[in-house]
């Protein structure tokens, strides 16, 4: 029984809803005292249902679903970019832990942030993997195209 019930809910787990909002557009270029930071969920395998809470510098930003993205203006220097999972019942200790990376940003700049899932077959089953990293401009670019907008929390 329990088998037959993980196979039914496996691939709501997976898979999900996208994301919902306006088509990638590109923001205006930032300021010269500013930085524009992009922070896209692409396409993926895993977690489709789950929300991705996006944080700057200790403070959420945004809450992501996949094929989301979310565009903020924040001043140069180094920042911390975060992501950790909405908390759902029943929950496994890994899928809780929060992701960081650290940017060290430059005036008139522009970055983006990919947060992204994925599956790979493992001994006895499916392993699910996410990551959190800066990719370069060109990457982002093209990675962001298919994405739908996700408005900045309100402060």
């Amino acid at each position: 029984m329990n088998r037959l019930l993980l196979i039914v809910l496996a691939p709501l787990l997976l898979w999900g809803c996208a994301a919902t909002g306006p088509a990638f557009k590109p923001a205006a270029a930032p300021k010269d005292d500013q930085v524009l930071l992009y922070v896209y969920w692409p396409e993926t395998s895993a977690f489709g249902m789950r929300t991705a809470t996006i944080g700057l510098d200790g403070t959420p930003i945004a809450e992501l679903g996949y094929k989301g993205y979310t565009v903020l203006y924040t001043a140069p220097g180094p920042h911390r970019i975060t992501q950790l999972f909405k908390p759902w019942p029943g929950d496994a200790t890994e899928v809780k832990r929060e992701l960081s990376i650290s940017l060290n940003t430059q005036p008139g700049r522009i970055y983006f942030v990919e947060f992204r899932t994925s599956t790979a077959p493992a001994p006895g089953g499916t392993r699910i993997q996410w990551a959190l990293g800066a990719v370069s401009e060109a990457k982002g670019t093209q990675g962001i195209a298919e994405c739908r907008y996700q408005p900045p929390l309100a402060k």
